[in-house]
């Protein structure tokens, strides 16, 4: 079973969570090349090409078109003509124990900080007084014009 390769969902960008496939460019029994365009996946932002990150042959599809997956999900199988048919279906048996049944969501509220904080500010300067109600310095020079 160590000869047996994934395809699996890729993340495209850092808020993609899921995709689904909209269309298989290759088939079961197809060998492909490194490069080689595998399926199309729409995501909520865009539709993209997933392109082969190895060469092989596609021997098992696993997520069907319009399946929504999750990030990592498996979309096929890769694995040369010497690997039995048994081999893949355990292979995928297994894969498939070892997903989740159902996501995985946060039920409980997340945690509040109550320590004190470390940084406390320094009492703010007493503020200056309005206009009118401070006298402001003036020169000797400056009085006879103020006068005037």
């Amino acid at each position: 079973m160590s000869d047996i390769r994934t395809l699996e969902m890729p993340k495209w960008g850092l808020s993609m969570e899921e995709g689904v496939l909209a269309r298989w460019a290759i088939q079961e029994g197809d060998r492909f090349a490194k490069g080689q365009e595998i399926c199309e996946i729409e995501t909520s932002k865009i539709v993209n090409v997933l392109e082969a990150p190895f060469a092989g042959t596609l021997r098992r599809i696993i997520a069907r078109v319009g399946d929504t997956l999750p990030v990592g999900a498996v979309l096929a199988l890769v694995a040369d003509s010497a690997v039995s048919d048994a081999e893949l279906d355990a292979f995928a048996a297994s894969l498939a124990a070892a997903q989740p049944a159902a996501p995985v969501t946060q039920t409980t509220e997340p945690a509040v900080a109550t320590a004190a904080p470390s940084f406390v500010p320094a009492p703010a300067n007493k503020p200056a007084a309005s206009i009118g109600q401070t006298e402001v310095p003036i020169s000797l020079q400056a009085k006879p014009i103020r006068l005037r």
